[in-house]
């Protein structure tokens, strides 16, 4: 079930590879645990501070994503970023996930 609490998009499980560079482009590698329209959670095992400014890079198997980002939570293994200034060939991709995301959802919502 999606995590809507203080929200204003809703989060849908997501699976695909990550990395997330800072500003002196050390790379930190992860999985993405969850996605919306504004934001995403990726499961990392680099703790960085609140208010960090990140490029986001995420790919599947047959596309890839990035965006500017703020980490808004960082907790054990898990940072909550905030998307920033995504592209236009980027929020084509990302609104291709939500909708793919969405529809998995809804099918396992309709199963007995």
């Amino acid at each position: 079930m999606p995590n809507a609490e203080r929200r204003s998009s809703v989060r849908y499980p997501f699976d695909a590879a990550a990395e997330i560079i800072e500003g002196n482009n050390h790379v930190h590698p992860g999985r993405v645990a969850d996605i919306s329209l504004r934001g995403c959670y990726i499961n990392c095992a680099a703790p960085l501070a609140k208010g960090s400014l990140v490029m986001v890079k995420i790919r599947t198997e047959t596309e890839y994503f990035q965006a500017q980002g703020i980490v808004a939570h960082s907790g054990l293994g898990r940072l909550g970023v905030t998307l920033q200034n995504v592209d236009p060939p980027f929020m084509v991709v990302l609104h291709k996930w939500l909708l793919i995301a969405m529809q998995r959802q809804a099918a396992a919502s309709a199963q007995p």
